[in-house]
C-alpha cells in the first residue's frame, strides 16, 4: 500500500472520529436544553459556548483530553443547576420556609401571602408543598419524615396533650411521624408551638388554591403514604383540582408547562416505597390510575423524568 493511500486512509479515519465526537456533544447540549428547563434561557448559550471551548482548547491539547474536560465542565454544570432548581422556585413548600419566621411552610397563610407577592413578579414559579398520610388515612402537608415531628411540633405546652396521647401509645416523640397520629391529633396541634400555625389538609389547601385568583401550576410531592385509601384520595383530590382549574380558566395557561395545572413531585425511592417498586404489578396498577387521571408523575429535581414511563 503507497504511503499516499495510507494518509487519507488516516485522514478519513480522524475526521470520522472528529464528526462523532461533535455529534456526541450536539447530543449532550440538547440534552440539558430538553432536561433543565428552568435554566432554559441561559441554557443554549453555555451549552454553545462549551462546544466552541471543546473545539479551540481540542487543536492545542489533544481532541481525547478535552473531550474530557469539556464532559468533567457538563456534569459539575448540570449538576449545580439541578440542585437549585427546588431552592430558586420561590413557591417551594407553599412560599415559605421553617417554623420560625411569620409564616410557616405548607400553610395556607404562606400560599395567601405567596400568591400576593406573584401579583407583582414575573418570574416563572410553581407552588410546591409536601403531603404525609395520618393513621386514619387524611392527607396532610407536613415535609419532615426521618427527622420526625419535633422540628414542626415541638414538645412545648400547646402541644403536650397530644404528645402524651401518642407516647402512650407506645411511640417516642422523638421517632413519632405523621403515620403515628390521626388527623384529629394532626390538626389539633401547633406548628413551631404557635397558637395559630396548624398542618392543613391537602382538601383545605387545594380549595385555598382554586379562591385565589392565579394561574400557578400545583406540584404534590408525596413524602409518605401507607395505605390505598391514602393513595386514591391523593389522586382524586388532584384530578377535582385539575378539572376545577381549567373550568375556571379555559383559556389559561399553567406557569409551570411540565407539570400542567397540578402534578405529582417523588423522589424516585419514595414514588417506589409508596406506589410500587419500578416494574412491578403494584406500581404498574398505580401508574395506570395516574395515568387515567390525566395527573402528571415527575421526579423531584429532575422533572423531565416521568415516573410512570414505560408503564
Amino acid at each position: 500500500m503507497e504511503i499516499g493511500d495510507c494518509i487519507r486512509r488516516a485522514r478519513r479515519f480522524y475526521l470520522l472520529r472528529i464528526l462523532l465526537f461533535l455529534l456526541h456533544v450536539l447530543a449532550s447540549a440538547l440534552l440539558v436544553l430538553r432536561t433543565l428547563p428552568v435554566c432554559r434561557t441561559k441554557a443554549a448559550s453555555r451549552c454553545w459556548a462549551g462546544v466552541a471551548a471543546w473545539l479551540v482548547i481540542g487543536g492545542a491539547w489533544g481532541w481525547w483530553r478535552s473531550l474530557s474536560l469539556l464532559y468533567a465542565t457538563f456534569l459539575t454544570w448540570v449538576g449545580s443547576n439541578v440542585m437549585k432548581q427546588a431552592q430558586d422556585n420561590p413557591g417551594h413548600r407553599a412560599g415559605a420556609e421553617g417554623y420560625h419566621e411569620k409564616v410557616v411552610e405548607n400553610t395556607v397563610e404562606a400560599l395567601d401571602q405567596f400568591c400576593q407577592r406573584q401579583r407583582t413578579s414575573k418570574a416563572p414559579c410553581y407552588i410546591e408543598v409536601d403531603i404525609q398520610e395520618t393513621k386514619d388515612g387524611a392527607l396532610v402537608l407536613y415535609h419532615d419524615v426521618e427527622s420526625g415531628l419535633n422540628r414542626g411540633f415541638p414538645p412545648r405546652d400547646v402541644n403536650r396533650d397530644v404528645i402524651r396521647e401518642v407516647e402512650g401509645r407506645g411511640v417516642p416523640w422523638s421517632r413519632a411521624r405523621i403515620r403515628d397520629l390521626t388527623l384529629e391529633e394532626v390538626l389539633s396541634m401547633k406548628l413551631g408551638a404557635r397558637s395559630t400555625a396548624t398542618a392543613p389538609t391537602l382538601d383545605v389547601f387545594l380549595d385555598r388554591c382554586l379562591r385565589l385568583d392565579h394561574q400557578l401550576s400545583i406540584a404534590v410531592e408525596v413524602k409518605d403514604l401507607h395505605s390505598d385509601k391514602g393513595r386514591y384520595a391523593l389522586i382524586q383530590n388532584l384530578a377535582i383540582y385539575k378539572k376545577a382549574m381549567i373550568d375556571k380558566y379555559p383559556q389559561g395557561k399553567p406557569s409551570y408547562e411540565q407539570f400542567g395545572w397540578t402534578c405529582l413531585l417523588a423522589f424516585p425511592s419514595i414514588f417506589a416505597k409508596c406506589f410500587g417498586e419500578f416494574g412491578s404489578s403494584k406500581w404498574q396498577k398505580w401508574c395506570r390510575v395516574f395515568n387515567e387521571a390525566d395527573i402528571p408523575v415527575r421526579s423531584c429535581v429532575f422533572h423531565a423524568l416521568d415516573l410512570t414511563l414505560f408503564s
